[in-house]
């Protein structure tokens, strides 16, 4: 296990053979030793042959290891082939009832001579491992098959200790003297560094009145007493002046991030988990954490965020902030993976959504390229516990502590420092990685830390006071019930029931903005639509909105007007100074609104609870007007991880002295549990690669697929470096990795294999094409009769049949069935012809469309497949006249969708195209994948072919395009041939009219220059890189 290790038992053994006792008549006691390249262990044994027997020393992971040639003479019980006979707890089972019983007695005296009595427990237990998919049985095997996996996992199927024992129990270091050697003492799992959670840590002492103490997952050492508080303690000047002119914050830092920034090791780059309330600075620490580490080693940083609107505006925010580095920000999320992208010595930051980040760090592995990054930091850290994503965070994150680990069992708590070679470059490796993660307050994140071998900081600062309220028939009630004040109606009781206009109209006053929560989208309407007409709104003060530059309501109006000529009832609010945000608006809707809300134009903003979760617009006062998500239902009611990062929202640094939230009784929600709610503590952190969450099946193909993991023993080292190992007894994690290979190594979809001759697993071709594509693997098969079906038979005279393979079998969004019946009843000619090969079943469609047949569940597994195939057809067909640039408004007529969710649909259709090229190419159907490669391109862009080249500059949307393209400009080379924007502005500005959009025009034609010219200039330097999937 290291080198200290090797000698002190290298010497120890040599000690020994020079007794006389050591001799013998047949020649004397020969010591060899085999190294562990690739391997976990380093096996030190010694042959005498006088008894004619060979003993191992070996050093934990018993039964995971494979037999390894050795010198000397054969063994009476060694097989021709010279291999080194081993404990059977050792040796990996191929077959029931393969060893003799010369072997088998040779073995079984082995045992009782050399091993503990725990292990000799084990090897007695009749226990037979299937050489297919490792499953202990007491019946007779089945012969081997070509696709098998290997019995090798036969140490995850032998009866573990007690259940409530834990993988550091199992993993005690015991070295085995053999013959006349006395056996060792156990080393400690301390020394180890590798395996189980380490012990508690101990107190990590008193730190300055006031403060949280920092809790670390390795042994604590207290910060420096008197940390700097300056920013430019942290960074370069000229870095520090960006940060605090495009921040509009101070140059002092809060008293606890400067000691979290004070903990041992953490500016030196090692691991560091830190938590916070929401708006208490999370972000600053990371900020400093990534820019020295882009500084200090000139590799980039990634940033992974939860959602893609995060994204957009944290690449905008890192952007500025790099400009005195001369780096510029990689976007890696929505459909921008699949673009032309320049990643080299000028990337600073990548910023991705959690699903890009598992998938480029998956490239980078199998390209051996993972010390491209110097940093990796995970906002909103726990979202590791994410029913339906957090398993792609916890592979991730598995992933690199793996690697960090190494091949050689080297101590996890190396990871981030920078002497690391050997084992860390044969994974790519070589300068070390600093892992950040953000989370909110959990019960349980010092279990995290210690999983990912991070320093860990914990405060409940904020530097604004909350405070939370219980509206209670006209009383403000805090937590306790107690009372505080009492509410003066400003609006008559028809009006204002609940008293959420007086509420609001308290605020917007004294010149502050409100944020009122809804359960639903159209909830938002009508709640906006009425405070609209209640309120008296007046324009908030520049000071309230850190100086921004404000529009009149009239000019956001008249944008929104010109957005949705359609839909009258956004524009009309927002001349009233309110707004409602939620999913079914446009993207530039959403833009338009969350600029005059972060400007003033707007103050009130009724939303649904996305808008916390993925956009940071805080408010002086936050209302609950729904305490639930969706309709009003007991099941619905918001968790209290959700109620405190949407109350969180209350209160903006360098603004408001306090912040406020409020939650309204009301239909759907009783006084009990709005009590219950504010006093309810989050949940803790729980693995997602538990067997009923499907997770390790993706966890194990991943690692297989990329080369990560080949031999039995990386599966063990693998799965020990998982937090579900942290959390779980050796039983169950056992049981979790044998169900997932054997899933993964049925022979009906075979995924992975096991390699005989190697004694190594391999992907098959369809596990490759799940692990570059990213579909679940639970999901593959049907994609794979998808696309065989595609190739035999495909419509390409019409967009349709292209457009229905790039609809995920799973989308969400629901048809209206008499409609949907209407439209296949007019279908003609090629499009009738798509219809019958894709198994369009119009029996099914009459049923829904008659009200037949109602399912119970939404759940993509609980549909049939009439109704998949209709719900997927339904959204080609909306998709078909996207593609044909038919008007927003006028598709959104047609089929009753709002715009915001055919836009929605476009972007999800965009992104499972660019998987399913992905999967096509690694599959070799080349026919198919180029196909699919091309029409992605149309389907994120809403255009026709001839429009593709222009909308690959910035800022040009479909429509954009073709207006420039309808006046010559027809490509990016002939826009950045113009010698100025003046053509430009003409030619957007047709058809429009307003101040605000001439203002909007000269801008975006600065832009769209810009970008041409950058376009035109990439491609000749020759540095313009398309990461497919084969680019890393």
């Amino acid at each position: 296990r290291s080198a200290t290790r090797t000698d002190h038992a290298t010497h120890a053994l040599e000690e020994q053979f020079r007794s006389p006792q050591a001799s013998s008549p047949h020649g004397s006691a020969r010591l060899f030793s085999v190294g562990s390249t690739g391997r976990s262990l380093c096996r030190y044994a010694w042959h005498d042959v006088q008894n004619g027997r060979r003993s191992v020393l070996t050093s934990r992971k018993l039964g995971a290891e494979t037999p390894m040639l050795a010198e000397g003479p054969p063994c009476p019980a060694e097989s021709s082939a010279g291999t080194c006979w081993l404990p059977s707890c050792l040796l990996p089972i191929t077959a029931a009832g393969s060893t003799s019983t010369a072997s088998a007695t040779w073995r079984d005296d082995v045992h009782r001579t050399c091993l503990p009595h725990q292990a000799i427990h084990r090897q007695e237990e009749h226990v037979r491992t299937d050489h297919r998919l490792g499953v202990s049985s007491n019946t007779p095997s089945s012969p081997p098959c070509s696709t098998s996996l290997p019995g090798a996992l036969a140490a995850l199927c032998t009866p573990p200790p007690p259940p409530d024992t834990s993988w550091s129990d199992v993993e005690e270091d015991t070295l085995l003297q053999v013959a006349s050697l006395e056996r060792r003492a156990a080393l400690s799992h301390a020394e180890s560094g590798v395996g189980g959670p380490p012990a508690p840590s101990p107190p990590a002492g008193t730190l300055q009145p006031g403060l949280n103490r920092a809790c670390m997952a390795q042994p604590v050492i207290k910060p420096d007493s008197s940390p700097s508080h300056d920013l430019r303690a942290y960074l370069p000047g000229d870095v520090a002046e960006v940060y605090l002119s495009s921040t509009m914050k101070g140059a002092n830092l809060y008293e606890w991030q400067a000691e979290a920034l004070a903990l041992p090791g953490v500016l030196q780059g090692g691991n560091f988990v830190y938590s916070a309330p929401t708006s208490g600075g999370k972000s600053l620490v990371a900020d400093v954490l990534m820019l020295r580490s882009i500084i200090a080693s000139g590799r980039p940083a990634m940033l992974v965020l939860p959602f893609v609107s995060l994204c957009a505006e944290k690449a905008a925010h890192y952007q500025r902030l790099l400009a005195p580095l001369k780096k510029e920000v990689c976007e890696a999320y929505g459909a921008k993976l699949s673009q032309q992208m320049t990643i080299g010595p000028n990337t600073g930051i990548i910023v991705c959504t959690i699903e890009k980040a598992n998938i480029l760090v998956n490239r980078l592995l199998a390209a051996q390229a993972l010390d491209t990054l110097s940093c990796l930091v995970v906002d909103e850290l726990h979202m590791v516990g994410d029913q339906e994503r957090g398993y792609q965070l916890e592979l991730l994150l598995t992933k690199l502590m793996y690697t960090a680990v190494g091949s050689d069992n080297l101590p996890l708590d190396t990871l981030g420092h920078q002497d690391l070679h050997g084992s860390l470059a044969q994974r790519g490796l070589r300068d070390g990685l600093q892992i950040v993660g953000m989370s909110a307050t959990l019960p349980n994140l010092d279990v995290v830390a210690r999983w990912l071998r991070a320093s860990l900081y914990q405060t409940t600062f904020r530097p604004i006071v909350l405070k939370q309220y219980i509206m209670v028939d006209g009383m403000l009630e805090v937590e306790g019930g107690e009372t505080v004040r009492h509410v003066a109606r400003l609006f008559p009781k028809e009006e204002d029931p609940d008293f959420c206009a007086t509420l609001a109209q308290e605020i917007v006053s004294q010149g502050h903005s409100v944020v009122v929560f809804c359960g639903t989208k159209k909830a938002c309407e009508t709640v906006a639509l009425k405070l609209a007409r209640l309120l008296k709104v007046p324009q908030r003060a520049r000071s309230d909105c850190g100086g921004m530059e404000q529009r009149s309501r009239t000019d956001v109006a008249a944008l929104l007007g010109q957005l949705s000529a359609s839909d009258t009832c956004l524009a009309e609010c927002v001349r009233g100074g309110v707004a409602f945000h939620h999913s079914a608006l446009s993207s530039e809707e959403r833009q338009a609104v969350e600029g005059a809300f972060r400007a003033g134009s707007i103050s009130v903003l009724a939303a649904t609870s996305t808008l916390a979760a993925g956009v940071n617009l805080p408010a002086r006062r936050v209302i609950f007007k729904q305490a639930y998500q969706g309709l009003p239902r007991p099941e619905n009611l918001l968790t209290p991880t959700q109620y405190r990062q949407m109350a969180g929202r209350a209160g903006r640094a360098g603004v408001d002295a306090e912040g406020d939230s409020i939650l309204l009784t009301g239909t759907g929600v009783t006084l009990h549990s709005l009590r219950a709610l504010v006093r309810a503590p989050v949940s803790p952190i729980a693995s997602c690669l538990t067997e009923d969450r499907k997770g390790m099946k993706r966890a194990m193909l991943e690692v297989v697929a990329t080369g990560v993991v080949t031999e039995p023993s990386d599966v063990q080292q693998y799965i020990r470096c998982t937090l579900l190992a942290h959390m779980n007894s050796s039983k169950i994690v056992a049981a979790t990795t044998v169900a997932a290979l054997q899933w993964l190594g049925r022979e009906d979809h075979a995924f992975v294999t096991w390699d005989r001759y190697h004694q190594v697993y391999r992907p098959s071709p369809l596990g490759c094409a799940a692990l570059v594509s990213g579909f679940p693997p639970e999901r593959c098969m049907a994609i794979h009769a998808d696309l065989q079906r595609a190739r035999e038979c495909i419509v390409l005279p019409s967009d349709l049949h292209l457009t229905f393979l790039c609809v995920s079998p799973t989308d969400d969004l629901i048809p209206d069935w008499r409609r949907l019946l209407q439209l296949v009843n007019s279908l003609q000619g090629a499009d009738a012809n798509v219809a019958s090969h894709v198994g369009l079943n119009l029996g099914a469609i009459m049923a829904r469309a008659h009200g037949y047949h109602q399912r119970s569940s939404g759940k993509p597994e609980e549909m049939t497949d009439s109704e998949r195939v209709g719900r997927r057809f339904w959204a080609a067909l909306i998709l078909r006249d996207v593609l044909a640039e038919v008007d927003l408004q006028e598709i959104s007529r047609k089929f009753g969708a709002a715009q915001g969710a055919i836009q929605g649909l476009q972007e999800r259709s965009s992104r499972f195209a660019s998987m399913l090229a992905a999967f096509c190419e690694r599959l070799q159907w080349q026919d198919l994948e180029m196909l699919v490669s091309k029409f992605q391109a149309r389907v994120l862009q809403g255009v026709r072919p001839e429009l593709l080249a222009l909308t690959e500059i910035p800022f040009v949307r479909n429509y954009t395009a073709r207006k420039l393209y309808s006046a010559g400009l027809r490509s990016p080379d002939s826009i950045a041939a113009l010698e100025d924007e003046t053509l430009l502005i003409e030619i957007l500005a047709r058809g429009s009219t307003g101040s605000a959009s001439a203002l909007q025009s000269k801008r975006a034609a600065r832009e769209i220059l810009l970008g041409a010219r950058n376009i035109v200039s990439a491609k000749r330097r020759g540095v313009l890189v398309s990461l497919a999937v084969d680019s890393l």
